[in-house]
């Protein structure tokens, strides 16, 4: 099971790789911390995120990214929330 403070520290260091200009960002504690990254401009859109065995897990997406790979987790939220264009 992972360590509270380690998921807690990888969920941060994701929020803050996402442009908060368009996505807004929630984390809440708990037995699993999560961080829910909700679209601005479609707040309809939204994931709930957390982090475990090394990987950031959507509760609609599944599997998102190692945790390792900050960027890449960023991206694959974007992708799967959508991304302000223009």
């Amino acid at each position: 099971m992972p360590d509270q403070q380690d998921s807690t520290a990888e969920l941060e260091k994701l929020a803050a790789e996402l442009d908060h200009r368009n996505y807004a960002t929630i984390m809440t504690g708990g037995p699993l911390a999560t961080l829910r990254v909700v679209n601005r401009n479609a707040p309809r859109l939204a994931e709930d995120i957390h982090a475990g065995d090394g990987w950031f897990c959507g509760a609609a997406t599944g599997l998102i990214a190692p945790c390792n790979n900050i960027p890449a987790a960023a991206q694959a939220v974007a992708r799967a929330i959508g991304r302000q264009t223009g």
